[in-house]
């Protein structure tokens, strides 16, 4: 089965570090990745959600997400595949996706990068994520991927190397659309010039100078080139996206065949509208920084998963009451047949009430956190009628959310416990609406909570109201 590239989607973190892009405090491989999927959602859920049934990942990522990943998407036996994070790794993953037998119909691939020193040991490469859409339909297929030596900084020998890759598929070079990321920006004038005195028609290009400080690593700006060709292909045409540094290059080819659908943004934002953080290396909290706080023991925090990750509650077809966070029966009649799982909206919901957690107002096992970002506000917002969530609010200095501000929600770490971290959402601004004149309050600090919603009269909706709220 061949499957060609159907969706794409990239996403670059609020933070930043001087001029480049980092994760928060509260962001990882895992949930950069889990947010690039999301921006895929609405190409493949909830009908096509069945036929994902495997996930390739380019990156270094723990033992965790083997699992992880098949519960925060909501995928049952989501099998996850590992590749170098390497610009050859994103060819390879791209490649098996796009060609792999088996009766999966759609496959992904996802790529992410967290922030680390340059290949000089000064100054950070930027974190981000990029995740591709493979299925059966007509779109970007991927045509052949390869590696080879070449002497290093000899611009000849790079251009005989995609040279020679455009004939042995018979595209002539003139009619070929060439993305080429490079080690230096010299490398890249050196590399350029030789090609077009090879081929005065082709049409080639590469990174903007100064891209590599905020696009970060080899492999996130490799699937950034891959979006730049799509862009510019056009259809029934041949690119090819080749990386040269020092003494190889690699190089994958795509031919352009049907639409293929891009979200997410990948330039600079407007200054002063992201969090800075000026030493996030060497305040980042590790594992081992954390106490133990309010124990929640692991078979319970996994057994809630549906509800921390996926805003999952259950509908009684019964009543129709709605009970959030599920709990295996009916809030309003206390049936346990005839529940249904439904998942609540994540995105445009009302903050109803605001408060501030200073240093020292905070759960312990929030210590880290604080120690490392300093206070935050904790939400309260209306997820449903009838039904409220507390939510911690992150990549926004504390006092900029507030009542009225329509926010969505995320996966983020929460704190480290028994040698892992814990995730669950956390609410994000939507800095273009307007708060309400604010009558600050002091909800709960502590992880999200839900209150569970009744259709029927106000006495019983009350009721309900004060067992949830307890």
């Amino acid at each position: 089965m061949s499957r060609a590239i159907l969706a794409a989607a990239r996403i670059r973190p609020a933070w930043q570090s001087g001029p480049v892009r980092v994760e928060a405090p509260d962001e990882d491989a895992f949930t950069l990745s889990v947010a690039a999927m999301d921006l895929l959602a609405a190409r493949f859920r909830p009908e096509g959600q069945r036929q994902l049934r495997r996930l390739h990942l380019v990156g270094a990522y723990g033992p965790e997400v083997d699992w992880a990943f098949s519960e925060a998407l909501g995928i049952p036996h989501l099998e996850v595949r590992r590749h170098p994070a390497t610009p050859e790794g994103l060819w390879g993953a791209l490649s098996a996706a796009a060609h792999e037998d088996g009766r999966v119909g759609r496959e992904a691939v996802v790529a992410s990068e967290v922030a680390a020193p340059g290949p000089d040991g000064e100054g950070l490469h930027g974190a981000g994520a990029a995740a591709f859409l493979l299925g059966s339909e007509e779109g970007l297929s991927v045509v052949r991927h390869g590696l080879r030596a070449s002497a290093p900084g000899r611009s000849l020998s790079m251009r005989g190397t995609v040279l020679g890759w455009l004939e042995s598929i018979g595209v002539p070079a003139s009619d070929a659309r060439v993305e080429v990321v490079f080690d230096t920006d010299e490398l890249a004038m050196r590399w350029q010039g030789a090609w077009e005195e090879a081929a005065p028609g082709a049409s080639v290009t590469s990174p903007v100078p100064g891209e590599d400080a905020v696009g970060g690593t080899a492999t996130l700006r490799a699937a950034g080139a891959v979006w730049e060709l799509a862009r510019r292909l056009r259809t029934g045409r041949v690119g090819l996206v080749a990386e040269v540094r020092g003494g190889r290059t690699s190089y994958a080819g795509f031919r352009l065949d049907g639409p293929v659908r891009w979200r997410g943004a990948w330039g600079p934002q407007p200054p002063g509208s992201v969090p800075k953080s000026p030493t996030f290396l060497e305040r980042r909290p590790e594992l081992d920084a954390v106490s133990q706080g309010a124990y929640v023991p692991h078979p319970r925090y996994l057994e809630n998963l549906p509800s921390r990750w996926r805003l999952e509650g259950e509908r009684c077809q019964h009543c129709r009451a709605l009970t959030f966070p599920i709990a295996g029966r009916c809030s309003e009649c206390g049936r346990a047949d005839g529940l249904r799982r439904e998942a609540l909206g994540r995105e445009g919901l009302e903050v109803e009430a605001v408060t501030t957690i200073g240093p020292g107002a905070q759960p312990t096992e929030f210590d880290p956190v604080v120690a490392t970002a300093g206070p935050y506000d904790v939400v309260i917002v209306r997820l449903a009628p009838g039904v409220r969530g507390t939510f911690q609010v992150t990549d926004a200095m504390p006092g900029e959310v507030g009542i009225g501000h329509r926010v969505r929600l995320i996966l983020r770490r929460l704190y480290p416990m028994e040698g892992e971290w814990r995730y669950g959402l956390k609410a994000v601004v939507d800095r273009g609406t307007r708060a309400k004149p604010p009558t600050r309050s002091r909800p709960s600090s502590h992880a999200p909570m839900g209150r569970r919603a009744s259709p029927r009269g106000s006495a019983a909706g009350a009721a309900t109201r004060r067992r949830a709220g307890r």
